[in-house]
């Protein structure tokens, strides 16, 4: 709802309060948190394979390349 809102009337004070400077590095930080945390989980809970020996190299990987978002 509140980016449907957001996205239809771009005037309003939710709207510029949400595009403030200093709140785009965060969003952009919530939302390569949001994308990796689903494989993350599967990767933990051992629901999928991966060709690493540890799951602590597997997490590391994957945070190494979340750095090239």
């Amino acid at each position: 709802m509140i980016l449907l809102s957001v996205i239809l009337f771009p005037n309003t004070l939710l709207a510029k309060g949400l595009s403030l400077k200093f709140l785009v590095p965060i969003s952009n930080l919530s939302y390569t948190i949001y994308i990796w945390h689903l494989l993350l989980s599967l990767i933990s809970f051992g629901a999928i394979k991966f060709f690493f020996p540890s799951l602590f190299e597997t997490g590391l990987a994957f945070f190494i390349l979340s750095l090239f978002d």
